[in-house]
């Protein structure tokens, strides 16, 4: 780990969550600034579903994603990391687009972020590390990070799930996080890019992707449900491991 913008912490007091994995001027956490594109049609499709679903402007049906094909409105998705009741999509009146929300699954849903301001409570996926921010301090300009779950070595014994360090964006209002051994927090993951994101100050803590590089944000904790969340048509989605690709009528939503 780079040793400027980060340092271990040993906090026996400090509360971590279970478990959570998605502009210019400062906007609430968990809110996509990208405009929103109205769409009329949404078909959903998927190598391990043995159907295809349409799901209409018109309609407020909520479409249920499970591994289990219990009804003619439910998107059959036969995985491992897909739970019974795992998540649906509707169509919002109100909105004027998609909606997405997380049923209590055990594996999560996610959304891919370019950038999002942050705030307590959000978890993120890079690579094969899942990261919880457990506490905001310094006025705003430090961050605790938590390992709130760990695929493979990435290379330091003492991070682990449930280590917490601390990112500290006083000095120079930016810290990045990649694989190469120059960043400020290095992580040797080979599931991570040289640089892969980078957190800044903007009138808040924002974090970025770096170039096309993967950060997932996950709706809900564990077992717990998320609130509806607005789905763009360029949003890329995943239900467990599966990803979820979001289009317009001629696009397919595609799981992988």
């Amino acid at each position: 780990m780079g040793s400027q913008g980060s340092q271990q912490i040993n906090d026996s007091s400090m509360h971590t969550f279970e478990c959570y994995r998605t502009g210019s001027s400062v906007k609430p956490a968990f809110f996509h600034q990208n405009s929103l594109v109205e769409f009329k049609q949404v078909v959903i499709s998927s190598t391990h579903s043995s159907k295809d679903l349409i799901l209409n402007q018109e309609e407020s049906k909520k479409v249920l994603i499970s591994r289990r094909n219990s009804t003619d409105d439910c998107f059959h998705l036969l995985h491992s990391s897909v739970s019974v009741l795992h998540a649906y999509l509707r169509w919002s009146h109100n909105r004027g687009t998609l909606v997405l929300r997380d049923l209590g699954s055990v594996s999560g849903t996610f959304i891919k972020i370019s950038e999002i301001f942050i705030q307590e409570g959000f978890i993120f996926e890079i690579g094969s590390i899942q990261l919880g921010v457990t506490r905001i301090a310094g006025n705003n300009r430090a961050l605790v990070l938590t390992i709130m779950e760990l695929r493979g070595n990435i290379g330091f014994s003492d991070m682990k799930v449930g280590s917490s360090f601390v990112l500290d964006l006083s000095k120079r209002g930016t810290i990045t996080v990649g694989k190469a051994i120059f960043c400020d927090l290095c992580l040797k993951d080979e599931g991570l890019n040289e640089i892969h994101a980078v957190f800044e100050l903007d009138g808040g803590i924002k974090l970025k992707a770096a170039g096309t590089s993967k950060i997932w944000w996950r709706l809900s904790p564990t077992k717990t449900e998320s609130r509806e969340i607005m789905i763009n048509v360029s949003d890329l989605g995943a239900v467990g491991s599966q990803e979820i690709k979001f289009g317009e009528c001629e696009t397919l939503i595609s799981l992988l």
